[in-house]
């Protein structure tokens, strides 16, 4: 048994402040998740069976912006997001607009959340090619 003393104290002070960093850094980690297609808003935020697989995601979520790597066989990209709303990593939201200050021009949004750790994003952009705009849904859950 350790006596109890002030220098031991201490030491276990220290112990549990370095095992604390070491449980949040792996809370704040990359995690990977399944990434899906969906049909519709309401198949998104339930990550349902009528979502089809696409590739892979990972997340980095940080105090104030959230980093999302998609994966998949047609295109990898890459969001930094800094307009977000953080409360964990399994629980945030972020918005992105799409802009173009010089020609004062909106070409849409994009909304990315985690609820209750199940990713959804939704995206309506205008395609000039098209003259259209395009809404597409996608899900994520940890595989």
């Amino acid at each position: 048994m350790i006596p109890f003393n002030r220098q031991n104290i201490k030491f276990l002070e220290k112990l549990g402040f370095i095992i604390s960093l070491f449980y949040l850094s792996s809370i704040c980690a990359e995690t990977k998740y399944n990434l899906f297609n969906c049909p519709d808003l309401e198949a998104t935020l339930q990550c349902s069976s009528e979502c089809k697989i696409h590739g892979k995601v990972e997340f980095d979520v940080l105090t104030e912006e959230v980093t999302i790597k998609t994966l998949s066989n047609k295109n990898n990209i890459v969001y930094l997001l800094q307009d977000c709303s953080i409360k964990t990593p399994t629980e945030w939201l972020c918005n992105k607009s799409l802009i173009e200050p010089k020609k004062l021009a909106f070409f849409g949004y994009e909304i990315f959340q985690m609820q209750a750790g199940v990713f959804s994003q939704q995206s309506n952009v205008y395609s000039t090619s098209k003259a259209s705009w395009i809404e597409t849904f996608q899900c994520a859950k940890r595989f």
